[in-house]
């Protein structure tokens, strides 16, 4: 139903999910009109650590910017572009080697580390499964840049807090215990509550985002469908519930 000419698509390091997408998409990863990046974080860092990192890295971007653009009013993410650009001249997320006289890529060990930090994580490194050869280092770094999984960490605050059930175990009032009182025995039907969440979240919960209008863009209120051209409208829970 989504119609796209190009997929960019981003994971942790987890091998269920990559052999999912290889699956999936193995077609579009075949003609070279979809690529996946995987992200990897230290999670032995503490958020204090993380913060720290972030602080220090967003400023030394921000100088470098300044220094190579000759310029003050710099903006962070084309810092961080330009940046990513000139690293990957020199970086190859691919390595050659020769058997028997027939040479073919080999997947490289070496990741590239984001330039911008998150607050709650610092410092991420990246890596992509699929081949890039074809792409420029401009392309590349702008869609390196825009790999993160903030999407994806806000949905599932919106399963914590608005599922009950999912809720994280709750410390007693002594603090020397934890309470599953919320907590969900039957995964039957916890997944009947997040398909219903998915789906208010998709189809009904529209989101201030941005938008091209003839080449302009302008700031509006669109659900996650509407973003992906499925629908035009944005829907309400009776329209879902009463849908023929």
């Amino acid at each position: 139903m989504v119609k796209a000419k190009k997929w960019w698509l981003n994971t942790d390091d987890d091998n269920t999910i990559k052999t999912a997408l290889f699956r999936v998409f193995a077609e579009e990863i075949v003609l070279g009109n979809a690529h996946c990046f995987i992200t990897s974080i230290d999670e032995t860092k503490s958020k204090p650590e993380a913060y720290k990192e972030w602080i220090k890295c967003t400023k030394e971007l921000l100088d470098w910017g300044q220094k190579y653009y000759g310029r003050k009013n710099v903006n962070l993410y084309t810092a961080a572009r330009k940046f990513l650009e000139i690293k990957l001249a020199s970086h190859n997320f691919y390595e050659w080697s020769d058997v028997d006289g027939v040479r073919f890529k080999k997947k490289a060990t070496t990741p590239i580390n984001h330039p911008i930090p998150t607050i709650d994580e610092g410092i991420r490194s990246i890596h992509c499964l699929t081949d890039v050869s074809d792409l420029s280092n401009r392309d590349l770094a702008t869609a390196m840049v825009n790999v993160n999984q903030q999407v994806l960490k806000s949905f599932f605050g919106q399963i914590h807090r608005r599922i009950s059930i999912f809720e994280r175990p709750l410390l007693t009032a002594r603090r020397d215990r934890k309470s599953y009182i919320y907590a969900n025995f039957n995964p039957k039907y916890g997944q009947y509550a997040l398909t219903i969440l998915r789906t208010f979240n998709n189809f009904c919960h529209p989101w201030t985002s941005s938008r091209d209008r003839d080449g302009k863009k302008e700031a509006t209120k669109l659900t996650p469908a509407q973003r992906l051209g499925l629908t035009e409208k944005t829907f309400t829970m009776k329209d879902i519930i009463y849908f023929k």
